[in-house]
């Protein structure tokens, strides 16, 4: 997912990739932008550039080559249920806080995971993949990973285990609309 946007004034515009990694943005005024290229949902390991500020005039195409960072800091761990074993697909996040990032991936079928991120300061989280019932329950609040400096790009992995409780009971209803 491809953003540009002129800060302070809501102007954005943005788009996808094409299999091989093209884009295009048109239409825009002459300005200074703030270009922002964000990971796949999904891929843990793989994360953004960072935003660059690129000079649009309309008289001089643009062409912008960014790569995406091998992440230096590793999240690794597992979900387990308090009462023994493990949880399979569980969606692990990590959102950054104070700086637009985020990540995820998913727990193997014995609970693990390995997550890659940037240096900063995270959010780690769990739920269950959109549109599934989960047999699980989580109700703690989101857990604080620091890797700081900002400049220190070494190899470190971290430990985080979640722990979750096993659930037997479902609520099924629907949601109409007025008159129907």
């Amino acid at each position: 997912w491809v953003q540009l946007y002129l800060p302070g004034t809501g102007l954005s515009a943005s788009t996808t990739t094409d299999a091989f990694g093209r884009f295009y943005l048109g239409g825009l005024p002459d300005d200074d932008y703030t270009l922002e290229i964000f990971a796949p949902w999904g891929s843990g390991g793989m994360l953004s550039p960072g935003p660059t500020t690129i000079t649009v005039a309309a008289s001089t195409p643009i062409t912008v080559d960014r790569q995406f960072v091998a992440a230096p800091k590793h999240v690794v761990g597992a979900v387990q249920l308090s009462s023994g074993g493990v949880v399979s697909n569980v969606v692990v996040n990590a959102l950054g806080r104070g700086f637009s990032a985020w990540a995820t991936t998913r727990t193997a079928m014995d609970g693990s995971y390995d997550l890659g991120l940037t240096p900063g300061n995270w959010e780690l989280s769990i739920g269950p993949p959109e549109g599934t019932v989960p047999n699980w329950a989580y109700d703690q609040p989101p857990k604080l990973l620091s890797f700081l400096p900002l400049t220190d790009t070494s190899e470190v992995t971290t430990t985080v285990v979640f722990t979750v409780t096993g659930t037997n009971a479902n609520v099924i209803g629907q949601v109409r609309e007025p008159g129907g």
